[in-house]
């Protein structure tokens, strides 16, 4: 079912967690992710969906999913470009082994890049995009796509886990599910790189946390039960200790850096001053979430894992002082429901018939009165909705 006429009511919303205290579970969203990435422009963040091989964009100030957007098989691994006009999406699924790249003005997939085999990680520089595929790390040009002769030498590449610097001049890898676990500093401001440092950071590696500004890395490891905060021009130098609990799966930076949240097989998200290392107010979670990242506000720290997505309040970066609550305007959707229907609100960028249709939010069960959705207009896109009846 289509409504046939365009809606224009503008309303007025405040953020609904100004008043929240911190920790407190915001909202619990009905997909499970394999990776997080905040947009570093915009009031967003990128989930990748496997269980429905796409992408789902979610607005951090009114956390509502703004658009699910297929992207191809098992989508497993996101990578923004530093000026913030793109994001790519690295797939392991037979039918996708390859990269999107999605237009993050227009939420659409512009282009597909073939790879020889499903993308483990992926980190995007401006002029390059590097890949963990098969048993190698490679580089593919953002301009065509076209893949980059060469490969690095004396790197065994074992699964893993990439990061670029602010500058996109170093690339870090840490291989995951070895006994040591390597980690790699390598120098691509030409390709092939060049490895400048190595080492080992514990056993059965998982993740590792740059900081936004380039400065720190860490590498999170199932032993020993603590991660470091390392100086990412020398991550052999350790500044100092963070006390995890048991069998460490994941850790981010706040935007700022002041702040590192870990997630351990307890379930628990405890967080740290960066700073000092002291413990701060932990998160209480049900069940492990293993991938975490903070809005690019510092407000909102997103927590996933396979089957499910939090969002957990975390207040202002300095951890004090009055929270900002903004008042924008946003298009309201009404529709005449009819009880026990299921309704699904959708939108387009073009009145063209050949456009996409996203999903706003997920269905919404009918209750016999008039029903009615949100959207933000704070992007200024103009946006072309319909309600689509789903069932019966």
């Amino acid at each position: 079912m289509t409504i046939p006429r365009l809606l224009c009511f503008l309303a007025l919303f405040v953020a609904n967690y100004c008043q929240s205290a911190f920790g407190a579970e915001l909202k619990s969203y009905g997909f499970g992710t394999s990776n997080i990435v905040r947009d570093t422009k915009r009031d967003r963040v990128y989930c990748t969906v496997p269980a429905q091989n796409s992408v789902a964009v979610i607005d951090s100030e009114s956390l509502q999913v703004l658009a699910t957007i297929f992207t191809g098989s098992q989508p497993n691994a996101l990578s923004e470009t530093p000026d913030g006009s793109q994001l790519y999406v690295g797939h392991l699924g037979s039918t996708a082994q390859g990269l999107a790249v999605l237009d993050l003005d227009a939420l659409t997939v512009s282009r597909y890049i073939p790879t020889t085999s499903g993308v483990v990680d992926v980190a995007a520089g401006q002029d390059t995009v590097y890949t963990v595929e098969g048993s190698s790390i490679r580089a593919y040009s953002t301009a065509d796509g076209t893949v980059r002769a060469g490969t690095v030498s004396g790197i065994f590449v074992y699964g893993g886990c990439l990061a670029l610097s602010p500058d996109s001049g170093t690339l870090y890898y840490y291989q995951t599910g070895l006994s040591p676990s390597s980690w790699y500093r390598i120098n691509v401001t030409a390709w092939p790189g060049t490895t400048l440092q190595s080492g080992q950071w514990g056993s059965n590696g998982q993740s590792l946390a740059l900081s936004a500004d380039g400065q720190w890395i860490t590498f999170v490891s199932g032993a020993p039960y603590y991660v470091q905060k390392l100086s990412a021009s020398n991550p052999g130098v350790s500044q100092g200790q963070f006390d995890t609990g048991a069998y460490p799966r994941g850790a981010t930076y706040s935007p700022d850096g002041n702040t590192l949240f870990t997630v351990h097989t307890s379930g628990q998200i405890d967080v740290f001053s960066a700073n000092t290392y002291v413990p701060l107010t932990p998160i209480s979670t049900t069940g492990q979430l293993n991938e975490l990242q903070v809005d690019r506000k510092g407000k909102v720290l997103f927590a996933g894992d396979g089957s499910s997505l939090h969002a957990f309040f975390i207040g202002p970066p300095t951890g004090g002082g009055p929270l900002d609550a903004e008042i924008n305007h946003a298009v309201e959707i009404r529709w005449n429901s009819v009880s026990g229907y299921l309704y699904q609100v959708e939108w387009k960028t073009s009145a063209s018939a050949n456009a996409t249709w996203y999903s706003l939010g997920g269905q919404i069960l009918g209750n016999g009165l008039t029903m009615s959705v949100y959207d933000t207009t704070r992007d200024s896109r103009a946006k072309f909705y319909r309600v689509r009846q789903v069932s019966p």
